[in-house]
């Protein structure tokens, strides 16, 4: 593979450990952060793997597993899920980038664990320095998005976190993306390659549109482009594209993302949405007209039909934010941002942001099939919704 990099600092605490990060492009990924060290690999003992089922009715589909590393001293945790692709048709290229991503990994480790020894043998010879020690920790964790195969158009697109704790109030979490072309030959995903010559003012206008809907959330004029290898990853028939941690925004925004859909995908709604009845749990709900977003995503008031799911809602204005409570669990939505959450969940998306739309909230259908569980099926006159009990 043709390996490029260029590196870029985030504004994490251990400044050894924001080195590491740079931007990679390789002939099939794309990454935000590259090594070029060789890293010792995790012991036998230590690695383990375990299958990850994905897609499972799509024909050549790739399969991932996961290498589990563990390690916990009193001076650091380490939790590594570092995927494996297994079945992808360029086998070299699929050799090279497992190889890549572990060495990732573990490089990341091996900082880590370094600062944290250093800084407790420093702390040891010095008690009086004025600030107690707490562990470091390292995650890693993976999200596929596109298992490349042919009905995700022979994408591959993988979401690699990576959270860091070093003291302070909070970590810091650095997300990297890999998209292939699953070919003989693989060939890495560009947004050019998605959207035309014109990508940049395309995906730029989408994201300058979804900021100004929600401009608190932001820095002031942070955003002015996508940069030449912006970070993305590929799902049910869009682009998502990914700023890191304070990027473009305070850590209490989290990781912003943006969905833009990709050129001739089709809706999964139904052409008549907007005249379809609402069935929850055998009742027809009133008021409770649906509509497809600009992405063609169907949504759904929220309140209504989560209410009739037995869920307990409240909504804080200065927040922009919905909390749905039913036994003992609580589910956390935003206005204008594809973030949802739980009190025991991280933050996850759903391709479409929670909406205002004549005084209600709405979210995408997919929010109580995914999230609060429920089934959900399209028929020629109504959607029907059914708690997962009935």
């Amino acid at each position: 593979m043709n390996i490029k990099s260029k590196y870029k600092n985030y504004p994490v605490k251990v400044m050894a450990f924001g080195a590491l990060s740079g931007l990679l492009l390789t002939a099939g990924a794309q990454f935000l952060f590259a090594h070029t060290s060789a890293a010792a690999q995790p012991p036998a003992s230590a690695a383990s793997a375990k299958t990850v089922s994905i897609s499972a009715g799509l024909q050549s589909a790739v399969k991932v597993t996961t290498k589990a590393f563990n390690e916990k001293t009193a001076n650091y945790n380490a939790t590594l899920q570092i995927p494996v692709i297994a079945g992808l048709l360029d086998k070299q290229y699929q050799a090279e980038l497992n190889d890549m991503i572990s060495r990732h990994a573990m490089e990341d480790f091996t900082v880590i664990k370094k600062q944290a020894n250093d800084e407790a043998a420093s702390l040891k010879k010095n008690p009086d320095a004025g600030y107690e020690f707490h562990p470091y920790e390292v995650i890693v964790q993976y999200e596929l998005k596109s298992d490349g195969s042919r009905g995700v158009n022979g994408i591959l697109s993988l979401k690699i976190l990576t959270y860091v704790y070093t003291g302070g109030a909070h970590g810091s979490t650095r997300v990297d993306t890999y998209n292939v072309r699953n070919k003989t030959a693989a060939a890495r995903i560009t947004l050019k390659d998605l959207y035309g010559n014109d990508y940049r003012k395309i995906v730029n206008a989408k994201i300058s549109a979804a900021i100004a809907k929600d401009p608190e959330s932001y820095f002031q004029d942070s955003f002015k482009t996508i940069s030449d290898g912006q970070s993305f990853y590929v799902q049910d028939g869009r682009a998502v594209i990914v700023f890191q941690q304070y990027e473009i925004a305070p850590y209490a925004a989290g990781i912003p993302e943006f969905n833009i859909a990709l050129p001739g995908h089709k809706s999964n709604a139904p052409g008549n949405l907007s005249s379809l009845n609402v069935i929850v749990n055998g009742k027809t709900l009133q008021s409770s007209a649906l509509y497809a977003n600009e992405e063609g995503i169907a949504m759904a008031p929220l309140r209504s039909i989560a209410s009739a799911l037995g869920y307990k809602l409240n909504y804080s204005a200065p927040a922009h934010q919905v909390e749905l409570s039913k036994g003992g669990t609580t589910l956390y939505v935003q206005i204008n941002r594809d973030i949802y959450w739980t009190d025991i969940m991280p933050e996850f998306t759903l391709g479409a942001a929670p909406a205002l739309k004549n005084n209600q909230v709405y979210v995408p259908v997919s929010f109580f099939t995914k999230v609060l569980k429920a089934k959900a099926a399209y028929s020629t006159d109504a959607l029907t919704i059914t708690s997962a009990s009935k």
